[in-house]
């Protein structure tokens, strides 16, 4: 997730170069709309059964605000979310960015 407008969050996408020091956590529950407050997570423990992660893993942030652990090489940074300690589990710590090339 990001910081918009110092006041609301959006997804972040590993497509724009801009979002890589934007990122500020990742959020614990869904918003409907722009008014509804979400939580973020920068460090600790997220529990989900719909992850799907592979353990010991690390999860980045994907093109499309979500999490994965597969590099794409369209991306225009890299972004460490956390590392899987189970499949359902994320153990966020967010990492500096690294900038890749453009194509």
């Amino acid at each position: 997730m990001l910081v918009e407008d110092g006041e609301y969050v959006t997804a972040a996408s590993a497509l724009v170069h801009d979002d890589a020091r934007a990122i500020i956590g990742v959020t614990i529950n869904a918003a409907s709309s722009r008014d509804e407050e979400v939580e973020v997570m920068y460090l600790g423990e997220i529990e989900d059964m719909s992850f799907n992660f592979i353990p010991l893993r690390t999860v980045f942030v994907d093109s499309n605000g979500g999490l994965t652990q597969t590099f794409n090489p369209s991306w225009r940074f890299i972004k460490v979310i956390g590392v899987a300690a189970t499949n359902t589990k994320l153990m966020v710590g967010l990492r500096p960015p690294i900038f890749l090339a453009a194509a």
